[in-house]
Formats: C-alpha cells, structure tokens, sequence
C-alpha cells in the first residue's frame, strides 16, 4: 500500500519519555560485565582504525587500567618492556605475516602508556586525591593490504600470548556498490549501547563512524560514582573516572574488532587535567589516534592548554606546529580519507575553525583535493550539530557555520554527520538556515545510547512555545543564550545571525524529521548519485527503519532555495520516502539480500517538482509516542 505524506506536515515525534529510557543512568552496564578477563598482560580492547585504502591500524591493550589515593599511587607499566605484533594472514588457519616489534618508532608501532592525576575535589579518595595509570596501549599498522580481501588476525606477543583470532574485510576502494557506513555518536557504555552497537553489526558495514563523545568517562567522579556533566566558567578541571576508558573500548571490541571504527573528539573527550599542565584530550589521543598524518601513528596528547585560556582566535597559538608559525597544532583534531566511494572528513568543533586558522586552511586544501571520479561522495563529521532544532544545543557553533558553511556549498559537500546532541534529526538539503538543492543533508544522530540520557530538558524542541525557558530565550536572546565554555568563539558570547528568525513557532522548514530515541544510522551508497539513508531505533526490530530515505545529488549548479520555491514548507518528506534533488535520477538497482537490502523503484520525476518528492514507498511507520 503507498501511502502520501500530509502537505505541509515534517515529521516530529512525541517527548514524552519512556520509562525504560529516562533520563538517568540507571542503564549502565556494571563494570564488573565488562572488566579484564585472563592472566594481567593478555590483549583486551581491540580496536581497527582505518588508516589509508590499503592500510589498517590494529590497536590493543595489554596490562590493567589501575588507580589509586594519591599517597598509594599506582607505579606506570614500562611500556618497553613489552613487544607489540600482529600476526596475520588472509587463512585464518595459517597466519603467516607478522607486523609490529618491540621497537616503538612511531611509524608502524607505537606504545604508549598515560598518568591521569586527579585532586581532592574530583571525588576523593580517602580524603586525598588519586592517580590513574594505564594499561599499555599498542598501537600496530598493517600495510600493503589488498581492497575486497579478508583478512584474519591476532594481536600480542610471545611472552605474555596471543589473543583470540579476529577479522576484518579491507574496505573496497573506488565506485563499487553498494558501499555500508554505519554511524553513531554519544554512545557512552549502557545496555541501550551495546543494543546499538550489535544493530550496528547486524548492518553488515563497510566501515563505521563514531562521530564524538565515546567512553563518558568523565560523567563520572574519580571514585567512580555518576554526576550529570554539566560546565561551569568557573571549573578548574574536568572531573574523570579513567578505568571507564578500558571498560568502554572492551564493549565496543565486538564490533570495532572486526569492522573499522573511525572516531571524532567530542566535548566529552576534552578532559582537561588541572594537576598536569591543563594537557587536554590525554586518553584519547593514546588510545585513539586518528590518520590525520598517515606517515605517523600520533598517540601522543600534545595540547597543554584548554581552549578557553584562550580567545581562540586563529593567530593565537600557544602550541605549535613545526615549520608553521603561529598556528595551532591539530594533533587528531581532523583528518580525513577514503573509503570506497566516499571521501570522509572530520573536524574538531572546539578547535579554532575560522577564516585563517590551521582547519579551515587544511579543510579548504582537502577539499580542493577531492578527485570525484574517484570518490563521486563527500561525507563530513563533527560533534555539535549546525542544524539542529532541539534547544540545548540550538544554534550553539553557529559561528562555525557561518565561518565554514559556504566551503561545503562551493564544494558540493553531499552529507554531514554529527552528534551531542541525544536524540535524532535530519535535516532538508540546506544552507543558512534554509532548505536549499545545493546544501548538504545534515544528520544528528546523537542517540548511540550514554547514560545521561536522550535530550528532554531545556525545554525539548525549540518550538516548543509552551515551555517557560523557551519563551524567555525568544524573548531576549542576547540576554538568555549561550554557548559553552568549552566551544570556541571569535566573540566570546556566541553568534545570532540578525536575518534568521532565532525561534520558530513551529517545526522550522530545514528540519524535516526528528526523534529522541536511541539508535543508529546507516549509509548505503548506491551508485555516483544516489544513496539511501536509514535510522533503526532500539525500541523497534532489529530490521525496521522509522525513518529510509533516498537522497540524490542535485545535477545543476543552479542551486534552488525550495523555500521561495514553494517546495518547503508546502511539502515536507515522512518515514519511509524519496527525497529527490535531481531532474533526471534513476532509482538504485537491486540490494543483495544478505545484507538486508531491499530494491527500489525510480523516483518520479515531473518537471513541476523536480527538487522534492515525499513519496511513500511502503505503509508510513505509525508516528506513535514513546510507550
């Protein structure tokens, strides 16, 4: 049965809360699920990274997280001491090939190990401080590998053993299809996280993207018990419970172990550490390092200063890059590479982003780059959304986008992706704030599952007119917004653009469907123009989509704002539709079954309207609240 979407009706759902998805952390997993089993120095924590097309970085730990008072602190592993080696092989019964060794030189081996120090006020410990120390994290690189080819794996040493044999498809390169991108942000270690994390396996990806905010250690004190983050101008540090970084990487080793998992920072991975020099992005940068530079496995955090010392304008650099002056080194902050068909691009919204800076240069250069014969598809990422319609993260790097956004125009930039915000929403192709042919979908898909919970507070959508915190921040908005701390601003205060409106009386128009569940989104490229976007909720079946779409590049340059069109707000998409940008596209060729594909017919394609149709493909998903 074909059903049609209501004219002039976006798709939001309810906010009422479910009781089994509150706003608390009562889902977390027990550490004692996810702790270190077998003898102190056998591997745990598996991770992939995808480095190059024809490269993979293997990254484990071995030794045990520990902590302790201050006054008991703990001795640091010799990270020297040990050997790093990746046996494999494309059989998984004769694993013939061996990387790794037991000197660290920072190209195809790394091994790190870190101190987290913590003072009596982040969650004393006998009335004192404490100290965290690391496990050993090994970090391999395997290159030369072939596209298309499976290869079977194991990582560890001689002395201390091997773990058990993994695997892992090297991704195919170049316009092969259909191409699986399996995406989530803000995934924290809860039971609705591993539910994510095993739908996003059930999605038979390519590769995944974890688009910021991962272990969430630091929504837990040093003595391990949860508060809700929140930021304050006068915090002196970042509180953070360490030994959540091994519980979370070894919940995610399911998937990241066999499927590589490229990740961005969010705000939760900032952990400025007061006690050490304000040295910032410390775990993460050890145990995540990302392939901004290919020749090199950086693992090491070399930021000493939070960016709110800062006035974060681009000249300014406390820290910086060799043979650059005055710029601000990147470390992980952004990279990018590519993956089949797509070329993928993250960036780091806390970095200084502006005209001049090292990431808006770097980006610009990147994307002068792209050979779209080669990659026809540009995705980009990061953490805090541009477009977004819930209110605790309304308009919050607007300066951002306003710095940036018309790059991804000039570039035909096809797809952003971002996070923080806890729950879903996808946007029309826009720019400045409008529906617009030649703008980039953009996705929050903040949902992955962390325990604070999915986004209900600060008076949910900002539409919201009801709600008495809305209302004042219409009302005054130089006087009620803000925007974090840890967010950098040219101003200080934010950005208000003076021609769009800052509160909506109703959905407004680029918002075209939005959801706060938990879930994850899936990718599929199915050829140089076309490719499907599809969101499983955790609440639904393990197969069913409440929001499948198919998005088509625009083939003019004569971009069209389908707000003066007449296009938006008039007709609107819904679950389970087209969203066509393009005169001439024909529909995807048939999905192979076993990857839970399904064929689709042709878009229509009448010249009246050539840039949107919402036309139902099966029975609309019921628009039920929460239950």
């Amino acid at each position: 049965m074909i059903e049609f979407p209501t004219p002039g009706v976006p798709i939001t759902a309810s906010l009422q809360p479910d009781e089994n998805l509150t706003f608390t952390q009562g889902n977390d997993i027990p550490m004692a699920e996810l702790a270190h089993s077998g003898p102190e120095f056998s591997p745990d924590q598996v991770h992939l990274t995808m480095w190059s097309e024809t490269s993979m970085l293997v990254s484990w730990a071995t030794g045990l997280g520990r902590d302790g008072p201050t006054s008991q602190a703990p001795e640091p592993y010799d990270p020297d001491a040990v050997a790093s080696f990746v046996q494999y092989g494309t059989d998984a019964g004769s694993l013939e090939q061996t990387k790794g060794g037991n000197i660290t030189d920072g190209v195809t081996v790394n091994r790190v190990v870190y101190t987290y120090e913590y003072g009596p006020g982040d969650g004393a410990v006998n009335g004192e401080g404490t100290v965290y120390q690391s496990p050993i994290l090994h970090h391999v690189l395997l290159d030369g590998l072939e596209p298309g080819v499976t290869y079977y794996y194991k990582v560890g040493n001689m002395q201390d053993g091997f773990s058990n044999i993994f695997n892992f498809t090297m991704p195919k390169q170049g316009n092969e299809y259909p191409f699986v991108i399996a995406v989530t942000a803000d995934l924290g270690q809860t039971y609705n996280s591993s539910t994510t994390l095993d739908r996003m396996i059930a999605a038979k990806p390519d590769v995944s993207l974890l688009v910021g905010d991962l272990s969430y250690a630091d929504s837990y004190w040093a003595n391990g018990s949860f508060y809700f983050w929140t930021y304050s101008p006068n915090m002196t540090y970042f509180k953070s419970y360490q030994p959540r970084w091994d519980t979370w990487a070894r919940l995610v080793q399911k998937l990241a172990a066999f499927v590589p998992m490229n990740t961005i920072a969010g705000n939760h991975e900032i952990e400025s550490i007061a006690l050490q020099n304000n040295v910032t992005y410390l775990s993460y940068n050890s145990r995540y390092p990302m392939p901004q530079y290919t020749d090199r496995i950086n693992a090491n955090a070399d930021i000493p200063s939070y960016y709110w010392d800062q006035k974060l304008l681009p000249s300014v650099g406390k820290f910086l890059e060799p043979g650059i002056s005055n710029a601000v080194t990147s470390n992980n902050s952004f990279y990018s590479y590519n993956a089949g068909p797509a070329h993928i691009i993250f960036l780091n919204n806390y970095a200084p982003y502006g005209p001049g800076s090292v990431m808006y240069n770097w980006l610009e250069r990147d994307l002068q780059s792209v050979d779209r014969n080669v990659t026809p598809w540009i995705i980009m990422g990061w953490h805090a959304p541009w477009y977004s319609t819930y209110t605790g993260a309304y308009k919050q790097i607007a300066e951002m986008q306003r710095d940036m956004e018309d790059l991804l125009k000039e570039y035909k930039v096809d797809l952003v992706v971002n996070g923080h915000v806890h729950a879903y929403e996808r946007s029309t192709p826009a720019y400045k704030y409008l529906p617009n042919t030649c703008g980039p979908n953009h996705i929050t898909i903040g949902d992955g599952g962390n325990a604070e919970g999915l986004t209900y507070y600060d008076g949910g959508y900002v539409d919201n007119t009801t709600s008495v915190d809305n209302q004042n921040l219409c009302l005054n908005p130089e006087k009620y917004y803000s925007v974090p701390g840890y967010t950098p601003t040219y101003s200080g205060n934010g950005y208000i653009d003076p021609n769009v409106p800052f509160c909506y009386t109703s959905q407004a128009p680029y918002s075209d469907f939005r959801d706060p569940s938990f879930g994850h989104g899936e990718i599929i490229l199915l050829n140089d123009t076309a490719l499907r976007w599809r969101w499983n909720r955790n609440m639904d079946g393990i197969n069913e989509y409440f929001d499948d779409v198919i998005i088509t590049k625009p083939f003019s340059d004569d971009c069209t704002d389908l707000v003066l069109e007449g296009v938006y707000p008039s007709v609107h998409s819904t679950a389970q539709a087209w969203v066509n940008r393009s005169e001439t596209a024909s529909g995807p060729t048939s999905l192979d079954s076993d990857t839970n594909k399904v064929p689709f017919p042709a878009p229509p394609s009448s010249a009246d309207h050539r840039w949107l149709w919402g036309v139902m493909l099966f029975m609309v998903a019921p628009l039920w609240p929460h239950y």
